[in-house]
């Protein structure tokens, strides 16, 4: 997803998908930005959790999503604060 005008909800602008199956069973990376937004992450809001469903609003009630929470070793940021980066 790329959305070049910054209209899009909450500010984000792109969300990527990979297919990291090869490292194990049901991986996958996403990568989230956004422009004109702040989201605020403090060391009180961990661990940083992850919601993604992919698909119709059935897909979130019926169960196919995924979720991930990230304890706090697990996240750093960067950039002056502007950039989070989550991984296990």
């Amino acid at each position: 997803f790329k959305d070049k005008t910054g209209n899009a909800a909450g500010g984000l602008t792109k969300i990527a998908l990979q297919d990291r199956s090869s490292k194990g069973a049901g991986r996958v990376r996403v990568k989230v930005g956004g422009q004109g937004v702040a989201y605020p992450v403090t060391g009180g809001d961990v661990p940083v959790a992850l919601s993604l469903v992919i698909g119709p609003e059935a897909a979130r009630t019926d169960g196919r999503c995924t979720a991930s929470a990230f304890a706090a070793d697990e996240c750093a940021t960067s950039g002056g604060g502007t950039k989070l980066r989550c991984k296990r």
